[in-house]
C-alpha cells in the first residue's frame, strides 16, 4: 500500500523528468482527481526497467537452479 505523500512525491518526480504528463480527467466535476499518461520518454524508461527486472529474474532463476 502506497501512502498519499509517497504517491504525490513519485508523481511529481516523474513529471519533472518528463516521464508522465497530466491528461484530461474523465470527470471534470471532480477537481481532486488527476489522470496521467506516459510520455514517449516515460515509455522508453519503462521498457528499460522491464528489461532490467527480467534480467534479475533470469539471474535469480540460475542461482536457484545451482543449489
Amino acid at each position: 500500500k502506497i501512502g498519499s505523500g509517497t504517491m504525490y512525491g513519485a508523481t511529481g518526480n516523474m513529471m519533472k523528468k518528463g516521464w508522465i504528463r497530466e491528461t484530461l480527467s474523465d470527470n471534470p466535476n471532480d477537481k481532486r482527481k488527476r489522470l496521467y499518461e506516459l510520455t514517449d520518454a516515460g515509455r522508453e524508461v519503462l521498457e528499460l526497467e522491464i528489461q532490467r527486472l527480467k534480467y534479475l529474474v533470469e539471474i535469480s532463476e540460475k542461482v536457484i537452479k545451482e543449489d
